[in-house]
């Protein structure tokens, strides 16, 4: 079965909230503290989506952390999920 991507909206107007997620994340950044970003990938069935986002000043494991915060803020409560940091 082949993976698609799709932007955030239709990935979230998508969701079945029947069906478990598959999520793999990272943070880092540039110093310690220093200017930072997270990124994630989303997966449920056949469809994947692309989430990111930075802070100005930071800490990678704050990154780290955001990465997977912004996961579970995204899909709807009590969904399944596997989440690889």
């Amino acid at each position: 079965m082949a993976v698609n991507r799709i932007d955030q909206i239709k990935f979230k107007e998508g969701m079945q909230n029947d069906m478990p997620f598959i999520a793999y994340t990272d943070g880092a950044c540039r110093g310690n503290p220093g200017p930072g970003g997270w990124g994630a990938v989303l997966i449920q069935n056949q469809f994947y989506t692309v989430m990111s986002g930075y802070s100005a000043q930071t800490t990678n494991n704050k990154m780290e952390m955001q990465a997977a915060i912004e996961v579970l803020s995204f899909i709807p409560p009590n969904s399944t999920i596997s989440i690889t940091t």
